[in-house]
């Protein structure tokens, strides 16, 4: 399997994961459910932080979609390309550590870059509970991604 297929697959089963845990696990281990989604839908809307924003609203499947597929496009194609292109090669260890490493700079740049454009800092200011769930689905992401992408290294005489 080419390498670029084996990546955007493991992007979009890594996706597919951390969704799962960011939807439905989470709210089971009692941490709070981070609605994605929600939150791309509505960029430029200001996050007061109460307990009715777009992180933990419900809502309409159909309202859902439009940042569904932005957040599985990110997933599953771009960050899988800048990871094959530019990451893959600057991440010291084996995939594991670069599964850390990569799921922790994506959850940096969430944190610092894109959440505060979005205008959904406030909310992971007052709810640190959700800081710590969008945090650990991005450790799953950047684990799986990279267990996935860089596969067990073949001996040469296989």
């Amino acid at each position: 399997m080419g390498q670029v297929l084996k990546s955007v697959l493991s992007g979009y089963v890594a996706t597919k994961l951390m969704t799962k845990c960011m939807y439905d696990i989470a709210p089971r281990m009692r941490l709070p459910k981070v609605d994605v989604a929600g939150a791309i839908n509505t960029a430029g809307k200001k996050s007061e932080g109460n307990s009715k924003s777009e992180f933990d609203r419900k809502s309409k499947k159909e309202d859902k979609q439009p940042g569904m597929l932005v957040h599985y496009l990110l997933g599953s194609l771009i960050f899988p390309a800048s990871y094959e292109c530019v990451f893959k090669h600057l991440l010291p260890g084996n995939r594991l550590v670069k599964g850390v490493l990569w799921g922790a700079g994506l959850w940096g740049v969430g944190q610092t870059m894109v959440l505060p454009g979005l205008g959904k800092k406030p909310y992971f200011d007052k709810k640190p509970a959700a800081r710590f769930t969008y945090f650990i689905v991005h450790m799953i992401y950047g684990i799986a991604f990279c267990v996935g992408a860089e596969g067990k290294k073949r001996s040469a005489g296989k």
